[in-house]
């Protein structure tokens, strides 16, 4: 995700807004944070929206998938964006309020961690809670726009 941030920022001038669900959410937050990037790329974030994030992996290391991700404790904190300092770009934190208590979790921790407001979508759940995106004069586009 860096190298893609890196490439499109090569090719647009001016301010850069991430916003990333679930997975995706874990990934423009660890951007925001800019060891990631180069110092000059890193200023130019002036966003991060992290929809229904996995802000923390902690909680990973005990499921099924962790089989698959051969992920360590280690690991799994220093990857974990609410462990980390809070980024200096602006921050947003969206989840829907009919996601999966984990969801709401995870979310939860990351708004606290980096003092970010946490906006809880009414009536939207995990696949949902998107769609906002899709609308140019949507509250989370606007939202995200807002910089």
């Amino acid at each position: 995700i860096a190298r893609a941030v890196q490439v499109i920022a090569d090719r647009c001038a001016g301010a850069i807004v991430l916003a990333g669900h679930s997975a995706g959410g874990h990934l423009v937050s660890r951007m925001g944070v800019g060891d990631l990037l180069p110092d000059a790329l890193h200023a130019r974030i002036a966003h991060v929206m992290a929809i229904s994030p996995v802000s923390d992996l902690c909680p990973l290391l005990k499921t099924a998938m962790n089989r698959s991700f051969k992920m360590d404790m280690a690991a799994a904190e220093a990857e974990s964006p609410a462990l980390m300092p809070k980024p200096s770009c602006k921050v947003t934190v969206w989840v829907g309020a009919d996601e999966r208590p984990v969801f709401l979790d995870q979310a939860r921790w990351l708004s606290q961690a980096w003092d970010a407001p946490l906006v809880v979508d009414a009536d939207k759940h995990h696949f949902d809670v998107i769609e906002g995106l899709s609308d140019s004069q949507s509250q989370m586009t606007s939202c995200l726009l807002d910089v």
